[in-house]
């Protein structure tokens, strides 16, 4: 079962993910913008290492256009490497 702080560093993450402003999170969370900044970072950290199934999925997500062949989004104008 994960704990409740958890479950709401998860929704500040993806809250912020799809566009909320640091702002407007703290005022639904009633924490401090600090607070909503290293909780960004420790999720965006997580993702990166975790074994959590949440977080591999994340990660999964994340790689998926790497992964699917599109070699324009390298940055060497469409020449793999």
């Amino acid at each position: 079962m994960i704990q409740k702080t958890a479950t709401r560093n998860r929704e500040i993450f993806a809250a912020y993910q799809t566009g909320e402003t640091i702002e407007r999170l703290t005022m639904r969370y009633g924490i401090s913008g600090q607070t909503v900044s290293r909780i960004i970072g420790i999720e965006r950290h997580k993702i990166d290492v975790s074994v959590d199934d949440f977080y591999q999925e994340m990660r999964a997500r994340k790689l998926r256009p790497v992964m699917s062949g599109d070699i324009s989004s390298n940055g060497s104008g469409g020449t793999p490497c």
